[in-house]
């Protein structure tokens, strides 16, 4: 059996169909492989931007409540001066009419 030139050319090009075969499989992997790393950063930055906006509104819901505490607080206060005042307002009246 003698090689032509014909044999040579086509086990030549199947090796060559062979191996880009290969580099197509292998590139897609690492291209995958990259693909895949990127995601994983992107939910990794994600997961801590939630994590930073979940405490920030922890800390929003505090202040929410002491400043409610702290209204609370103060319209008692305002109802005892508003009753104090109504009976100061009284006893004037009453000072007013003994003094005509």
């Amino acid at each position: 059996m003698t090689v032509t030139f014909e044999m040579l050319i086509g086990f030549v090009g199947g090796v060559v169909g062979i191996l880009s075969v290969g580099l197509v499989f292998w590139n897609t992997h690492i291209n995958a492989k990259k693909r895949y790393e990127a995601e994983a950063e992107t939910r990794a930055e994600l997961t801590s931007a939630l994590e930073y906006l979940r405490r920030g509104f922890d800390d929003l819901k505090r202040i929410l409540e002491t400043l409610t505490s702290k209204l609370e607080v103060q319209n008692e206060k305002i109802i005892k001066v508003e009753e104090s005042t109504k009976s100061a307002h009284k006893r004037i009246d009453e000072l007013g009419k003994i003094t005509r």
